[in-house]
C-alpha cells in the first residue's frame, strides 16, 4: 500500500491533541446541554464561523493560513514547497451513548503539483478522550491528491491511531466528494460512507465498512455521559493551494432520534404457538413497533406491539403471542422500532416450535444386516422430518445405551444408517431411537455439525499416515454449519457478478483457462485470496454479516494480515479442525468418511492398489476415475456425485482439494489448543484437506494434513467448501 500521508503530518493531525487556549468554559458546558438533554433528533448545520464550536487553526509554521469564507473552510499554502496542517476542533460534544452522524463535502481541484511527492488533503477527522485525558486518540476519513511517478492520483480512505489497519481507495473523477461517519450508539461502532454525487450531495451513499470500537472504550472509559469531538483539517505540501481550490463545507451533524430495540427470547413455545418477547425505549420520539417472523431471515410475517406511551424516554418490556405456526420447525424472528429518526432493529433469533407426536404407525422395526464389511440398519419407510441416532449397548440396561455417530433425518423413503463391522468384537446390543423433536435447523445447503469433541490425527493401526498427522489428540469444536458441497462453478459466477458491482473489484472468473466441464462441478483456478473475499461478497449479497476484515470488510487485493469475526453469521472456510470433524462424519478411527479402504466406488482420485494396501480399486498402476478421465485436464465430477457421509457431506474427499483458514505447521499438534484450534502463525502456506481427483489414496485420508503453498496459487485441483458459525 502506497503512504497516504508524509510522517510529520500523521504526527499532528492523527493524534488529534485537545487545542490550546480553549477550556471546558460554561459556553462549553451550555452547548452540551442543548444537544444532549433532550432525546428526540438533532441536526446542527455549521457554517465553521460560530467561535463557541471551534478553536482557532493550529499552524506548522507562521507562512501557512487556514480560512472561512462564506462558510467554507479553505486551506492556503503561500510559500513553495513547505508543508502545512492546519485544523480546527468542534466541542459539539457528540454523546457516546446516543446515536449520531456527521457528514461533510470535501473539494479538490486539479492542482497545480508538478514535483514528486506532493500532495494536498482534507480530513474529516473523529477525536475523544474518555475518563482518561491521556487515553484520547482519533481516526479521520480522507480525501488525499498526490502526485507519484504515474502522475497526479486522487484517493480517500480512513487511517488513525486507533485503527489496525488503513484503507484507501483510489480513481476518484469528480473535485467535489461527500465523506460521513456514522455512529451507532448501541453497538458502539462507526460505519464511513462516501457519496461521489459533488457538493452537497447525499442522493448515492456507498458503505466503505463498520469498525468496532466497544471493547477499546470499554477501555478508556468511553460510556454514558462521555463524548466525542469533530476536527476538519487542511493539509498540502506544494506550491500553492488558492482559494476555492481544497476545501471543506456543508457539515451537518444529526443527533439521537433513533428508537432502542433489543430482541429477546422466545417463551410459551408448542407445536404451533409463541410468544416473542423484547424491549424498546423510544428516545422521546412517537415510535411504533412490531416483530417480523417467518421461517427465514427475510421473515414475511409481523405482529405489531403496543407502546405506552409511544414516545417515552424509559425501556418498556413488549411481548407478542404468534399462533398458526408449524411444528417441528425453527422460525427467526426479530423486533423493529420506527421513529422519525429513523428505523432500528434488534437481533435475529430463532426459536423451534415442538414435533408432533410419534404414532404407532410410524415405529418400524430397522432391518439389520452386513453389507462390504458394514453393519446397515434399514427403514423403510422412514418418516419425513423425524430424527433418527443409532445407538449401542454392552447389557442393554437402562442408563447404557449410548448415541453413534450422526443424528439422520428421515425424508420418507428408504433409510440406510451404515457402521463398521468388527469380526471378533465384544457382543454388542443395537437399538434405532426415533425423536418427535424437530429436526436440527441448518441453511439451505448446509448440515449442522454438533458441538463435541472428536479424536483428530492419524488413527490407523498400523499407522500409515505422515508425522504431521501425530500426535493423535482429542480437540473440542463448537457448532457450525458445514457446507453439503464444494462451491460450483455456477454458485461462483452469480456471486463474483454481483461482488464487481459492489466493491470486490478483482475476483477472478476462474475455471480458466482449462476445459468449462459444466455448472455444477467444483470451481478452481482461483486462489485462497479470492475464496475469502468470494465469502464475504456473498455474506453481504444475502444480507450476512461478513467475517473477513483488514481494518473493514475485505474486498481487494492480497491482505495477509485478516482477521476473521467468529461470532459473524456470515460465509468463510472452515477451519483445519472442523473441516476433519465433518470429513470423519461421526466416525471415530477411521481412514475415510466411510471406513477404512477407498475404490472409484466412493470418491473420485487416482487410484492404485499396488501402492496402498487400503486402496481396493484393483489397480495396479495410477489410474484416474474412468468415468471422468476425459483427456484434459481437470477430471473432475459434478458436486454430489457420490454417497454423502454421515454428516450428510458430500465430496469430503476427491474431486477438488478444499483449502482451509489456517496456516499450515507441520507440527502445530504438538501445541494446538484443544477447544477451537484455528491454525498458527507461520505463514507458510494455508491448509489443504480432502485429496483431488489428481491425487492417490493416501492423500485422500480424513487425517492428511496437506500444504497448500503460497495463497497466492490458483490451480485446478484446488477448490474450497464454506462453513458458517452456528450464530442467528
Amino acid at each position: 500500500m502506497k503512504q497516504i500521508l508524509p510522517a510529520p503530518l500523521s504526527q499532528r493531525t492523527l493524534q488529534l491533541p485537545r487545542p490550546h487556549g480553549i477550556g471546558r468554559t460554561a459556553a462549553f458546558a451550555a452547548l452540551a446541554a442543548a444537544c444532549c438533554a433532550a432525546t428526540a433528533q438533532t441536526v446542527i448545520t455549521d457554517d465553521f464561523t460560530n467561535p463557541t464550536n471551534w478553536t482557532t487553526s493550529m499552524q506548522s509554521s507562521p507562512s501557512t493560513d487556514l480560512t472561512v469564507v462564506g462558510g467554507r473552510m479553505n486551506f492556503v499554502t503561500p510559500v513553495v514547497g513547505e508543508e502545512f496542517a492546519g485544523s480546527m476542533w468542534n466541542e459539539t460534544l457528540l454523546p457516546a451513548d446516543r446515536s449520531w452522524s456527521v457528514r461533510i463535502d470535501a473539494h479538490l481541484d486539479a492542482l497545480p503539483m508538478t514535483d514528486p511527492d506532493q500532495f494536498v488533503s482534507v480530513l474529516l477527522g473523529i477525536g475523544w478522550t474518555g475518563n482518561d485525558e491521556r487515553a484520547g486518540g482519533g481516526f479521520n476519513f480522507f480525501r488525499h491528491m498526490y502526485t507519484n511517478s504515474f502522475g497526479i492520483e486522487d484517493d480517500f480512505g480512513v487511517d488513525g491511531e486507533d485503527l489496525p489497519n488503513a484503507f484507501y481507495e483510489a480513481g476518484l473523477s469528480s473535485p467535489d466528494v461527500g465523506l460521513r461517519i456514522d455512529y451507532d450508539g448501541a453497538a458502539r461502532a462507526f460505519t464511513f460512507w462516501f457519496d461521489a454525487d459533488g457538493a452537497a450531495g447525499g442522493s448515492s451513499w456507498v458503505s466503505k465498512g463498520t469498525l468496532e470500537f466497544g471493547p477499546w472504550m470499554d477501555q478508556v472509559g468511553m460510556g454514558p455521559g462521555q463524548t466525542f469531538s469533530v476536527s476538519i483539517t487542511g493539509s498540502a505540501d506544494l506550491q500553492a493551494v488558492a482559494a476555492g481550490q481544497a476545501w471543506l463545507d456543508n457539515l451537518v451533524t444529526v443527533i439521537g432520534g433513533l428508537p432502542a430495540v433489543t430482541t429477546g427470547s422466545a417463551t410459551g413455545v408448542t407445536t404451533t404457538t409463541a410468544t416473542l418477547n423484547g424491549t424498546v425505549n423510544p428516545n422521546g420520539t412517537a415510535t411504533s413497533a412490531q416483530f417480523e417472523y417467518g421461517l427465514t431471515n427475510a421473515y414475511g410475517s409481523t405482529a405489531a406491539v403496543t407502546l405506552s406511551p409511544d414516545n417515552g424516554s424509559t425501556v418498556q418490556d413488549v411481548s407478542a403471542t404468534i399462533s398458526g405456526l408449524q411444528a417441528g420447525k425453527t422460525y427467526h424472528y426479530r423486533l423493529t422500532a420506527t421513529n422519525s429518526g429513523g428505523t432500528w432493529s434488534g437481533m435475529d433469533m430463532t426459536f423451534a416450535t415442538t414435533g408432533l407426536p410419534i404414532l404407532p404407525s410410524e415405529l418400524v422395526a430397522p432391518k439389520i444386516g452386513i453389507s462390504g464389511g458394514d453393519l446397515e440398519f434399514i427403514v423403510q419407510p422412514s418418516v419425513a422430518g423425524r430424527s433418527y441416532q443409532l445407538q449401542d449397548s454392552d447389557t442393554m440396561a437402562a442408563g447404557t445405551w449410548q448415541d453413534l455417530g450422526a443424528t439422520w433425518i428421515g425424508n420418507g423413503d428408504e433409510l440406510v444408517i451404515t457402521i463398521p463391522y468388527v469380526p471378533g468384537a465384544a457382543r454388542r446390543f443395537y437399538r434405532l431411537a426415533l425423536s418427535g423433536a424437530p429436526a436440527p435447523w441448518a441453511p439451505e445447503g448446509f448440515a449442522l455439525i454438533p458441538a463435541g469433541p472428536f479424536l483428530m490425527g492419524d488413527q490407523s493401526d498400523p499407522l500409515v499416515g505422515e508425522s504431521d498427522e501425530l500426535p493423535v489428540h482429542s480437540v473440542y469444536v463448537s457448532a457450525f454449519y458445514m457446507g453439503k458441497y464444494e462451491v460450483t462453478k455456477e454458485e461462483w459466477d452469480v456471486v463474483r457478478a454481483w461482488g464487481l458491482s459492489n466493491g470486490y473489484t478483482d475476483l477472478p472468473e476462474g475455471n480458466v483457462p482449462n476445459a468449462w466441464k459444466g455448472a455444477k462441478h467444483p470451481v478452481h483456478s482461483i486462489n485462497w485470496y479470492a475464496m475469502v473475499k468470494w465469502c464475504n461478497a456473498r455474506s453481504q449479497k444475502e444480507g450476512l454479516t461478513p467475517c473477513y476484515k483488514t481494518w473493514t470488510t475485505y474486498k481487494t487485493g492480497n491482505n495477509d494480515n485478516l482477521t476473521c469475526n467468529w461470532s459473524a453469521n456470515g460465509y468463510r472456510l472452515p477451519t483445519e479442525a472442523e473441516w476433519e470433524k465433518a470429513a470423519r462424519g461421526g466416525l471415530t478411527g477411521k481412514n475415510f468418511p466411510w471406513g477404512d479402504t477407498i475404490n472409484h466406488s466412493n470418491a473420485n482420485y487416482q487410484a492404485d492398489s499396488s501402492a496402498y494396501s487400503y486402496d481396493t480399486s484393483g489397480y495396479t498402476s495410477p489410474t484416474y476415475h474412468p468415468s471422468y478421465n476425459d483427456g484434459v485436464y481437470p477430471y473432475s465430477s459434478a458436486v454430489g456425485s457420490f454417497a454423502p457421509n454421515g454428516y450428510g457431506l458430500y465430496d469430503m474427499v476427491g474431486n477438488m482439494g478444499e483449502l482451509c483458514w489456517d496456516w499450515y505447521g507441520s507440527s502445530y499438534y504438538l501445541s494446538s489448543p484443544g477447544t477451537d484450534p484455528r491454525g498458527g502463525t507461520s505463514r507458510v502456506g494455508r491448509v489443504l484437506r480432502g485429496g483431488t481427483w489428481h491425487y492417490n489414496a493416501k492423500s485422500c485420508r480424513v487425517a492428511r494434513r496437506g500444504w497448500g503453498g503460497n495463497p497466492v496459487i490458483a490451480t485446478y485441483v484446488y477448490g474450497f467448501r464454506l462453513a458458517r458459525s452456528s450464530v442467528p
